[in-house]
């Protein structure tokens, strides 16, 4: 699903802006935020055209949005490495 809630965020502007600047109905916009719909190739081109990151058109959050602290990061890589470490001596 296309992050739009996150790009208009972002940017600063409304869904009705949006869909205007889109030559859309507001409507259109509004089923992509709440009904999960997804715009069309040329809409999505003209969304990275506005400045969409491929991370929110494919539905991930843009990563400055993204409000782990390196400490939470740092705990999840030893986590993981710890467990690769542990399947290893398992082999």
């Amino acid at each position: 699903m296309v992050n739009v809630k996150e790009f208009i965020s972002r940017i600063g502007i409304a869904q009705d802006e949006l869909a205007k600047r889109l030559g859309l109905k507001p409507a259109t916009v509004y089923s992509w935020t709440s009904k999960g719909t997804t715009p069309t190739y040329d809409v999505c081109v003209k969304l990275l055209e506005m400045g969409m990151t491929v991370e929110e058109l494919f539905g991930k959050p843009y990563l400055s949005s993204i409000k782990a602290t390196h400490e939470e990061l740092d705990a999840a890589v030893a986590a993981s490495l710890k467990r690769l470490v542990a399947k290893m001596g398992d082999i």
